[in-house]
């Protein structure tokens, strides 16, 4: 994953930690104009970002701006989209999808946010008409968001286990340091070092 951080500026939107992924960057590239995409990286480390309104106000921007047709709807949001209630970011996301072929939400890290925070996002997610829009939520497993899920009359589970994702974390990490040392941003001659670093690196990700 790619982590990069952007300032909706025009409406005065807090900065958004977005994700960035090759499922993200293939919905972007083969969607139709009468489709959308909007997704939310959970950073627990930002308490700005903590919140079931950040995550609506952060969904709704990138619903709005690209859908010119909604024109109505921009001119109804204030200068700081942050002073909506979530009632009211909910409502405006429900027109927006209501009025599309397919809306593709993408949530990544619910875990991070509170209980209370999981619970309140969910509850206003499963209140959007189910049929123009696909939602996709990426988490660590918790009894807690297991529970919440069930708001949903019926979704799919994936799980992915450390054993499932190693191989292609050592092969991640290896390019990455290859790439560091090549380009001369790391010097490390040691063969067995460069080992060394690798492995602690591969250990330390947990599967993540």
């Amino acid at each position: 994953k790619e982590y990069s951080c952007v300032s909706k500026k025009c409406l005065n939107v807090k900065p958004l930690i977005l994700v960035r992924s090759k499922l993200v960057e293939e919905l972007f590239s083969n969607k139709s104009e009468l489709q959308a995409v909007a997704y939310f990286y959970c950073d627990f480390r930002n308490k700005n970002l903590s919140t079931a309104n950040d995550v609506l106000a952060g969904l709704l921007y990138q619903l709005v701006v690209p859908v010119h047709q909604f024109m109505i709807v921009k001119t109804m949001l204030p200068t700081n989209i942050h002073s909506l209630n979530d009632l009211q970011l909910v409502n405006l996301i429900s027109t927006i999808i209501s009025g599309l072929e397919t809306s593709f939400l993408i949530i990544d890290g619910l875990d991070e946010f509170s209980d209370s925070e999981q619970k309140l996002l969910i509850d206003y997610l499963s209140t959007l008409p189910t049929a123009k829009f696909k939602l996709l939520i990426m988490s660590r497993h918790t009894e807690s968001i297991k529970w919440t899920l069930q708001n949903f009359s019926s979704y799919s589970q994936l799980s992915i286990t450390k054993e499932n994702v190693s191989n292609d974390i050592q092969h991640y990490i290896t390019s990455e340091i290859e790439k560091v040392i090549k380009d001369g941003e790391f010097v490390c001659s040691d063969i067995q070092l460069q080992g060394k670093i690798k492995q602690i690196v591969c250990e330390k990700a947990h599967g993540m």
